[in-house]
């Protein structure tokens, strides 16, 4: 079974960074970076250690226009 788990492990690994479109998981209590896609440092021009270093990091990455709205709308998702 663990053979099948790692197997599927990184079969999704490969297909969340094969993606042009950036792949983002993060714990829900603490915001830990759990995984983010390759795609990332394209979009955003940081290297993905970067966020994986600082859990904040996207918050400072959001036009100042949204910023009111995003805060607004996280406790409402989390």
């Amino acid at each position: 079974m663990d053979e099948t788990f790692r197997s599927s492990q990184e079969w999704l690994q490969e297909m969340l960074q094969s993606f042009n479109d950036v792949a983002w998981s993060a714990d829900s209590t603490t915001w830990e970076t759990l995984f983010l896609s390759q795609s990332a440092e394209i979009v955003y021009g940081r290297p993905v250690s970067e966020f994986f270093d600082n859990c904040h990091l996207w918050r400072s990455l959001i036009h100042p226009n949204d910023r009111n709205q995003v805060e607004t709308l996280i406790p409402v998702l989390f």
